[in-house]
């Protein structure tokens, strides 16, 4: 169960910080 939280976790990272790049992009376009 925990290593499966951890996994979720470092996927949720991944996510989160692809997210921001993504924004910042889009704010550097406008």
């Amino acid at each position: 169960m925990d290593h499966h939280i951890s996994v979720i976790i470092s996927l949720y990272r991944t996510k989160v910080r692809r997210h921001w790049l993504f924004t910042y992009v889009i704010t550097l376009a406008l």
